[in-house]
């Protein structure tokens, strides 16, 4: 039996690795849709009950953090204590 799995609002920048992810994770069919805001709607067909695991694992995935691409990678803080002046010799 068949078994679709369907990711909304994937950003341009991710809908090259969704599209992969679905076919690693055994997709026989995967269509990307574009939608009127610029994102994406990916469509995953399955084929089998044990490919039906792997598409709920990668949507999940996929899902937790739909805009991670898109956002900067997120830095430790850095402490911004003042250097130290140089003392001027005195004349």
């Amino acid at each position: 039996m068949a078994y679709k799995s369907e990711i909304n609002d994937v950003p341009p920048a991710q809908v090259d690795q969704v599209v992969q992810d679905f076919k690693t994770a055994g997709a026989a069919k995967v269509e990307k849709i574009l939608q009127p805001d610029g994102n994406y709607t990916v469509i995953a067909t399955f084929d089998d009950a044990k490919a039906k695991a792997g598409a709920e694992a990668t949507a999940k995935a996929k899902t937790t953090s739909p805009n991670a691409a898109a956002r900067p990678a997120k830095q430790d803080k850095v402490s911004k204590k003042p250097s130290p002046k140089k003392k001027k010799p005195n004349k």
